[in-house]
């Protein structure tokens, strides 16, 4: 079930993907907070906050839905397929009423009641929620259309929906600073249309393309019930990680106010650029893993799999992490009109965080594969509200911001250690193999890049665009040399050689 050429043309077509999203993304994000200001920008992102609390059953729903149809897949069975899509598509609709419930009460009463926005901005905060709630129940629907493009590895049409939305944002985004009545609420009108935009694409696609509905097969109560059974210890697990995510937004906000959050909404931007790269590849190699685990169970070829995949993440990761992190002040300085207090030390926390995380990706999805994943939840969900926990308690006694988000490496070194005991329990997974094969090389290859880092950073200390666009092309460079040379094995390197050759 494993084809490496296909996860490499997958891989190829998803960084496209991310390029062109990236940029846009990053352009787009200069705009609106110039256009809002720090105080609008600070709102959006903490209502934007509340909404996706509530939406841990669309993460739940995702998962097991691509988990289930990819199963289906690898026995190659399009009735059952069929029916597994109509039960997720009536579980999703059973998930919106919850969450729209959940959002129209609690939801409601927290952002008036607890959340700290000026008086002189209420209105546009209710109206922007409303609208957030509309943009939310577009993607959440878009859940089992898009599953089932990824899960039967159209990473083509994955690619351009991601593009064609892309442009569509930066398109309208542009014409944002000329209207003349709240930004706050054109932006987020905005935001809505884009999202229902793509939600009527994801349907027209998987309609005419993949499959031609089949009024005869409909869906099945079990099947609905097995989605909702799997996604039980899921929705702990969903409900902790968006406590430990927008949960610590919120704490922030009371304890510091909205302009804080303006520097985490930068930093979360930075950190989702980051985050795509790995998001890509993982989209990639998500379904293969998924069947091969299925068919064959934990042999040879599935754990060599789940072995490369975490070093071609970790090699990703550190190829972009160290030009970024090594030029963040001068990076958000030329990106932003103004930027934001704790931008810059926000940024490389998360960067950090999300290269542990990254790395643990093909653990989870093995997890998942499984299906065994009460005690994998309950672990990881216990450590992620010892880390909440820990945040509120250092913010009560007056840390300092950079401190307490540092907290959030911790976390994230206690999660990856968290999903090895999982695994090692549920499937006899060879901890120390993986650990040898994965990251002993990965010390001496950041130990190296730290001096070089020192180096760089002393010999060439100017802050003027040239100096910038030197320093950064350089780190970027010698990233790639080092980790090409001492992490990767002779096999990997021959690997990238052939598959440039075959290119020519």
């Amino acid at each position: 079930m494993i084809d490496n050429s296909k996860v490499l043309k997958n891989s190829i077509m998803l960084y496209i993907r991310m390029a062109v999203m990236m940029l846009i993304t990053l352009y787009t994000s200069r705009i609106v907070l110039d256009t809002l200001g720090i105080e609008d920008y600070g709102i959006y992102n903490i209502i934007g906050g509340i909404v996706v609390m509530f939406s841990f059953l669309n993460m739940t729903l995702t998962i097991a839905i691509r988990r289930f149809l990819s199963v289906a897949l690898a026995a190659k069975d399009k009735v059952r397929f069929m029916e597994i899509f109509r039960a997720s598509v009536l579980a999703v609709f059973i998930a919106s009423v919850i969450i729209i419930i959940g959002l129209e009460t609690i939801g409601l009463w927290f952002l008036n009641n607890k959340i700290n926005i000026p008086i002189h901005r209420i209105y546009a905060a209710n109206c922007t929620f409303q609208l957030s709630i509309l943009t939310f129940l577009c993607n959440i629907n878009s859940v089992p259309y898009n599953s089932a493009i990824v899960s039967c590895e159209r990473m083509g049409v994955y690619t351009y929906i991601g593009i064609s939305e892309s442009f569509l944002k930066l398109g309208l985004i542009l014409l944002l600073p000329l209207y003349g009545t709240d930004k706050l609420i054109v932006y987020s009108v905005v935001i809505f249309l884009i999202a229902l935009s793509v939600f009527s694409f994801n349907y027209g696609y998987f309609r005419f393309r993949i499959v031609r509905i089949r009024n005869s097969v409909k869906a099945k109560v079990e099947d609905v019930i097995a989605i909702f059974n799997f996604s039980v210890w899921s929705v702990l697990g969903s409900i902790v990680f968006m406590l430990a995510t927008q949960g610590v937004n919120i704490i922030f906000n009371i304890f510091f106010g909205v302009a804080l959050n303006a520097a985490l909404g930068i930093a979360q931007q930075i950190n989702s650029a980051i985050n795509q790269f790995v998001g890509n590849f993982q989209t990639a190699f998500n379904p293969p893993l998924t069947k091969s685990y299925a068919l064959n169970g934990l042999d040879s070829k599935t754990f060599d799999f789940v072995c490369d995949t975490s070093r071609m993440t970790f090699l990703l990761v550190a190829v972009i992490s160290f030009p970024v992190i090594l030029n963040m002040n001068g990076l958000l300085s030329v990106w932003l009109v103004k930027v934001p207090e704790y931008a810059v030390e926000f940024s490389i926390l998360f960067i950090l965080y999300t290269a542990l995380d990254g790395c643990s990706g093909p653990l989870y999805i093995l997890v998942y594969a499984n299906g065994k994943i009460r005690d994998y939840q309950i672990l990881l969900s216990a450590i992620q509200v010892i880390y909440v926990i820990s945040v509120y308690i250092l913010c009560i006694y007056g840390m300092s911001p950079i401190s307490i988000l540092s907290l959030n490496i911790v976390n994230g070194l206690l999660l990856f250690a968290g999903r090895l005991a999982v695994l090692r329990h549920i499937m006899q997974f060879p901890v120390i193999v993986y650990l040898k094969r994965v990251f002993v090389s990965a010390l001496y290859s950041l130990l190296l890049l730290f001096l070089f880092g020192i180096f760089i950073e002393n010999g060439i200390s100017e802050e003027n665009s040239m100096a910038l666009l030197i320093r950064f092309f350089l780190s970027g460079i010698v990233a790639l040399a080092v980790l090409y040379f001492l992490y990767l094995n002779n096999r990997e390197r021959q690997f990238i050689i052939k598959t440039i050759q075959s290119k020519k």
